[in-house]
C-alpha cells in the first residue's frame, strides 16, 4: 500500500518538461561544433604535398614544423617566406592553418582572404571561410559568399 502512494503522489509532483524548441537551441551549438569541426580539422590538417613540395625554402620549413606541431615556429618560417615574396599563396596559405592552429581565428579568417584575394577560386581556402563565417556576424556575409562560389 505505501509504495503504490509513493507512485501516485509523485504523479503529482512531477515537473512540468521542458519544451523541445528549448531543448533544440540548447543542443545547437553542440551539434554545430560536433558536425563542422571534423569537416574543418581534415580540411586544416591536409596540406597538399605538391603544394608543400614547390614552396620556397622557408615555406617548406613552415610547413614541415606544422607537421610536427610547432604552430609559432611555424607562423615565424611563415611571415619569412612572406617577407621575401608577399605574393606567395603556399606562405599565404600556410600561415593561415598556423594562425588557425594556433587559435588565433582573427588572423587566419584575415589570411585566408588574402589566400582568396591571390586566387579567388581557391577550393581549400572557400570551405575554411565559408565554416568560419560562422564564428562572428560581421563574417556571415563572406562566409556566405565563399561557400556560394564553390
Amino acid at each position: 500500500m505505501n509504495l503504490n502512494f509513493f507512485y501516485k503522489a509523485n504523479l503529482w509532483k512531477r515537473k512540468p518538461r521542458q519544451s523541445k524548441t528549448i531543448l533544440k537551441i540548447i543542443l545547437l551549438p553542440f551539434h554545430l561544433l560536433v558536425f563542422s569541426c571534423p569537416i574543418l580539422l581534415v580540411t586544416l590538417n591536409n596540406i597538399d604535398p605538391v603544394m608543400a613540395q614547390n614552396a620556397s625554402g622557408a615555406t617548406q620549413k613552415g610547413y614541415n614544423m606544422l607537421k610536427k606541431g610547432w604552430v609559432d615556429d611555424a607562423i615565424k618560417a611563415f611571415k619569412q617566406a612572406l617577407e621575401s615574396n608577399p605574393q606567395s599563396l603556399q606562405a599565404k596559405l600556410g600561415l593561415a592553418i598556423a594562425y588557425n592552429r594556433a587559435g588565433d581565428i582573427d588572423k587566419a579568417f584575415q589570411t585566408y582572404q588574402e589566400v582568396l584575394a591571390i586566387d579567388p577560386q581557391h577550393q581549400a581556402a572557400l570551405k575554411i571561410v565559408g565554416m568560419m563565417g560562422t564564428y562572428k556576424p560581421e563574417w556571415n556575409k563572406r562566409g556566405i559568399e565563399a561557400l556560394n562560389i564553390l
